[in-house]
Protein backbone atom coordinates (compact mmCIF):
# COMPACT_ATOMS: atom_id res chain seq x y z
CA UNK A 1 0.00 0.00 0.00
CA UNK A 2 2.83 2.42 0.83
CA UNK A 3 4.50 1.68 -2.52
CA UNK A 4 1.25 2.39 -4.37
CA UNK A 5 0.89 5.62 -2.41
CA UNK A 6 4.41 6.70 -3.37
CA UNK A 7 3.76 5.93 -7.02
CA UNK A 8 0.52 7.92 -6.89
CA UNK A 9 2.23 11.00 -5.46
CA UNK A 10 5.15 10.77 -7.91
CA UNK A 11 2.81 10.31 -10.85
CA UNK A 12 0.60 13.26 -9.90
CA UNK A 13 3.57 15.53 -9.22
CA UNK A 14 5.14 14.65 -12.57
CA UNK A 15 1.86 15.29 -14.39
CA UNK A 16 1.42 18.66 -12.68
CA UNK A 17 4.96 19.76 -13.49
CA UNK A 18 4.46 18.86 -17.15
CA UNK A 19 1.04 20.52 -17.49
CA UNK A 20 1.16 23.46 -15.06
CA UNK A 21 4.77 23.89 -14.06
CA UNK A 22 6.08 25.47 -10.86
CA UNK A 23 3.03 27.56 -10.09
CA UNK A 24 0.93 28.07 -6.94
CA UNK A 25 -1.89 26.21 -8.64
CA UNK A 26 0.31 23.12 -8.88
CA UNK A 27 0.81 23.07 -5.10
CA UNK A 28 -2.92 23.28 -4.53
CA UNK A 29 -3.65 20.46 -6.96
CA UNK A 30 -0.91 18.35 -5.41
CA UNK A 31 -2.57 18.50 -2.00
CA UNK A 32 -5.93 17.91 -3.69
CA UNK A 33 -4.54 14.78 -5.34
CA UNK A 34 -3.23 13.58 -1.98
CA UNK A 35 -6.69 14.00 -0.45
CA UNK A 36 -8.31 12.14 -3.35
CA UNK A 37 -5.80 9.32 -2.98
CA UNK A 38 -6.37 9.06 0.78
CA UNK A 39 -10.16 9.30 0.62
CA UNK A 40 -10.84 7.52 -2.66
CA UNK A 41 -8.09 5.16 -3.77
CA UNK A 42 -7.01 3.96 -0.33
CA UNK A 43 -10.50 2.81 0.77
CA UNK A 44 -11.12 1.28 -2.65
CA UNK A 45 -7.96 -0.82 -2.31
CA UNK A 46 -8.46 -1.93 1.29
CA UNK A 47 -12.21 -2.52 1.14
CA UNK A 48 -11.80 -4.73 -1.93
CA UNK A 49 -9.87 -7.18 0.27
CA UNK A 50 -11.69 -9.75 2.39
CA UNK A 51 -9.67 -9.55 5.61
CA UNK A 52 -11.68 -10.23 8.76
CA UNK A 53 -8.91 -11.28 11.12
CA UNK A 54 -7.94 -9.56 14.36
CA UNK A 55 -5.38 -7.39 12.57
CA UNK A 56 -7.80 -5.88 10.03
CA UNK A 57 -8.16 -2.54 11.78
CA UNK A 58 -4.51 -2.48 12.85
CA UNK A 59 -3.46 -2.71 9.21
CA UNK A 60 -5.65 0.28 8.40
CA UNK A 61 -4.14 2.40 11.18
CA UNK A 62 -0.60 1.45 10.15
CA UNK A 63 -1.53 2.38 6.57
CA UNK A 64 -2.66 5.81 7.75
CA UNK A 65 0.52 6.47 9.74
CA UNK A 66 2.82 5.34 6.92
CA UNK A 67 1.03 7.30 4.21
CA UNK A 68 0.97 10.41 6.36
CA UNK A 69 4.71 10.10 6.95
CA UNK A 70 5.30 9.78 3.19
CA UNK A 71 3.10 12.84 2.62
CA UNK A 72 5.50 14.91 4.74
CA UNK A 73 8.18 14.40 2.07
CA UNK A 74 5.85 16.16 -0.37
CA UNK A 75 4.36 18.83 1.89
CA UNK A 76 7.43 20.39 3.48
CA UNK A 77 9.42 20.93 0.27
CA UNK A 78 6.29 22.58 -1.17
CA UNK A 79 6.28 24.91 1.82
CA UNK A 80 9.68 26.26 0.80
CA UNK A 81 8.65 26.81 -2.82
CA UNK A 82 5.15 28.15 -2.07
CA UNK A 83 6.49 30.28 0.82
CA UNK A 84 3.79 29.11 3.21
CA UNK A 85 4.20 30.04 6.84
CA UNK A 86 4.75 27.40 9.46
CA UNK A 87 1.19 27.86 10.70
CA UNK A 88 -0.26 27.46 7.21
CA UNK A 89 1.79 24.32 6.54
CA UNK A 90 0.74 22.80 9.85
CA UNK A 91 -2.90 23.56 9.11
CA UNK A 92 -2.68 21.89 5.69
CA UNK A 93 -1.07 18.91 7.37
CA UNK A 94 -3.73 18.82 10.08
CA UNK A 95 -6.57 18.96 7.56
CA UNK A 96 -5.17 16.10 5.48
CA UNK A 97 -4.47 14.06 8.61
CA UNK A 98 -7.91 14.65 10.16
CA UNK A 99 -10.02 13.79 7.13
CA UNK A 100 -7.83 10.81 6.23
CA UNK A 101 -8.13 9.54 9.82
CA UNK A 102 -11.91 9.74 9.43
CA UNK A 103 -11.60 7.78 6.19
CA UNK A 104 -9.45 5.20 7.97
CA UNK A 105 -12.19 4.84 10.58
CA UNK A 106 -14.74 4.02 7.86
CA UNK A 107 -12.34 1.53 6.26
CA UNK A 108 -11.64 -0.20 9.58
CA UNK A 109 -15.35 -0.32 10.36
CA UNK A 110 -16.15 -1.91 7.00
CA UNK A 111 -13.37 -4.48 7.36
CA UNK A 112 -14.54 -5.44 10.85
CA UNK A 113 -17.53 -7.28 9.39
CA UNK A 114 -17.52 -10.41 7.29
CA UNK A 115 -19.74 -9.38 4.40
CA UNK A 116 -19.04 -7.67 1.12
CA UNK A 117 -22.18 -5.60 1.66
CA UNK A 118 -20.75 -3.86 4.72
CA UNK A 119 -17.51 -3.13 2.88
CA UNK A 120 -19.56 -1.63 0.06
CA UNK A 121 -21.44 0.55 2.53
CA UNK A 122 -18.13 1.71 4.00
CA UNK A 123 -16.83 2.58 0.52
CA UNK A 124 -19.97 4.58 -0.24
CA UNK A 125 -19.55 6.40 3.07
CA UNK A 126 -15.98 7.36 2.14
CA UNK A 127 -17.14 8.73 -1.21
CA UNK A 128 -20.02 10.55 0.48
CA UNK A 129 -17.70 12.32 2.90
CA UNK A 130 -15.62 13.53 -0.03
CA UNK A 131 -18.20 14.66 -2.60
CA UNK A 132 -21.79 14.36 -1.30
CA UNK A 133 -21.95 17.74 0.47
CA UNK A 134 -20.58 19.85 -2.41
CA UNK A 135 -22.74 18.02 -4.94
CA UNK A 136 -25.87 18.54 -2.84
CA UNK A 137 -25.13 22.26 -2.40
CA UNK A 138 -24.40 22.75 -6.09
CA UNK A 139 -27.56 20.95 -7.16
CA UNK A 140 -29.61 22.97 -4.70
CA UNK A 141 -28.02 26.21 -5.91
CA UNK A 142 -28.75 25.31 -9.53
CA UNK A 143 -32.36 24.46 -8.67
CA UNK A 144 -33.14 27.70 -6.81
CA UNK A 145 -30.83 29.96 -8.82
CA UNK A 146 -28.40 30.83 -6.03
CA UNK A 147 -24.94 32.12 -6.94
CA UNK A 148 -22.04 29.85 -6.07
CA UNK A 149 -20.47 32.62 -4.00
CA UNK A 150 -23.51 32.58 -1.71
CA UNK A 151 -23.19 28.89 -0.87
CA UNK A 152 -22.34 27.99 2.74
CA UNK A 153 -18.94 26.64 3.66
CA UNK A 154 -18.33 22.90 3.40
CA UNK A 155 -18.10 21.34 6.85
CA UNK A 156 -18.03 17.60 6.11
CA UNK A 157 -16.13 17.50 2.84
CA UNK A 158 -12.44 18.51 2.93
CA UNK A 159 -12.40 19.99 -0.56
CA UNK A 160 -13.04 23.62 0.33
CA UNK A 161 -10.87 23.51 3.45
CA UNK A 162 -7.91 22.14 1.50
CA UNK A 163 -8.41 24.70 -1.27
CA UNK A 164 -8.52 27.63 1.13
CA UNK A 165 -5.66 26.44 3.32
CA UNK A 166 -3.35 26.03 0.32
CA UNK A 167 -3.91 29.59 -0.89
CA UNK A 168 -1.09 32.07 -1.39
CA UNK A 169 0.32 33.38 1.89
CA UNK A 170 -1.27 36.81 1.34
CA UNK A 171 -4.72 35.20 0.96
CA UNK A 172 -4.40 32.65 3.78
CA UNK A 173 -7.20 32.81 6.36
CA UNK A 174 -7.22 30.13 9.08
CA UNK A 175 -10.83 30.69 10.15
CA UNK A 176 -13.21 28.90 10.01
CA UNK A 177 -11.12 26.00 8.68
CA UNK A 178 -9.32 25.49 11.97
CA UNK A 179 -12.64 24.83 13.72
CA UNK A 180 -13.81 22.44 11.00
CA UNK A 181 -10.53 20.53 11.08
CA UNK A 182 -10.62 20.19 14.86
CA UNK A 183 -14.21 18.97 14.67
CA UNK A 184 -13.37 16.29 12.11
CA UNK A 185 -10.31 15.21 14.10
CA UNK A 186 -12.35 14.91 17.30
CA UNK A 187 -15.06 12.90 15.53
CA UNK A 188 -12.45 10.57 14.03
CA UNK A 189 -10.71 9.99 17.37
CA UNK A 190 -13.98 9.28 19.15
CA UNK A 191 -14.99 6.93 16.36
CA UNK A 192 -11.74 4.98 16.61
CA UNK A 193 -12.21 4.62 20.38
CA UNK A 194 -15.77 3.36 19.93
CA UNK A 195 -14.63 0.97 17.21
CA UNK A 196 -11.92 -0.45 19.45
CA UNK A 197 -14.34 -1.01 22.33
CA UNK A 198 -17.70 -1.83 20.76
CA UNK A 199 -16.89 -3.79 17.59
CA UNK A 200 -15.51 -7.31 18.22
CA UNK A 201 -12.03 -8.00 16.88
CA UNK A 202 -12.73 -11.64 16.05
CA UNK A 203 -14.02 -12.77 12.72
CA UNK A 204 -17.78 -13.55 12.74
CA UNK A 205 -16.93 -17.04 11.52
CA UNK A 206 -14.42 -17.71 14.29
CA UNK A 207 -16.99 -19.18 16.67
CA UNK A 208 -17.99 -21.77 14.08
CA UNK A 209 -14.46 -23.11 13.64
CA UNK A 210 -13.87 -26.27 15.65
CA UNK A 211 -10.25 -27.17 16.11
CA UNK A 212 -9.43 -30.89 16.07
CA UNK A 213 -8.27 -32.33 19.41
CA UNK A 214 -4.54 -32.92 19.80
CA UNK A 215 -3.38 -36.50 19.20
CA UNK A 216 -2.89 -38.72 22.21
CA UNK A 217 0.70 -39.62 23.17
CA UNK A 218 0.13 -43.34 22.48
CA UNK A 219 -1.21 -42.66 18.99
CA UNK A 220 1.74 -40.35 18.26
CA UNK A 221 4.21 -43.03 19.37
CA UNK A 222 2.57 -45.70 17.20
CA UNK A 223 2.60 -43.34 14.24
CA UNK A 224 6.30 -42.62 14.64
CA UNK A 225 7.07 -46.35 14.97
CA UNK A 226 5.20 -47.10 11.76
CA UNK A 227 7.10 -44.39 9.88
CA UNK A 228 10.42 -45.72 11.23
CA UNK A 229 9.64 -49.31 10.14
CA UNK A 230 8.70 -48.17 6.65
CA UNK A 231 11.89 -46.18 6.31
CA UNK A 232 13.98 -49.22 7.35
CA UNK A 233 12.24 -51.50 4.89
Amino acid sequence: MVLAWCLWLIGVWTLLLVTIGWSPLAYRWMVFAAVIGLMGLWPAARLSQDHRGPGARTIVFVDWVCMLVVFQAVLWPMRIIARWSLEQTLMVNAAVASWSLLTGLLIAWGRSFGTAGMRTVAMLACVAVLVLEPLALLLNAAAIGTAWSDLPNLRVSPLQAVWELTAAPALYLPRPWVDYTLGVAAAALVGWCVLAVAVPRKSPDAKHVVEPPPPKPAETTRGLSAVTEKSRS
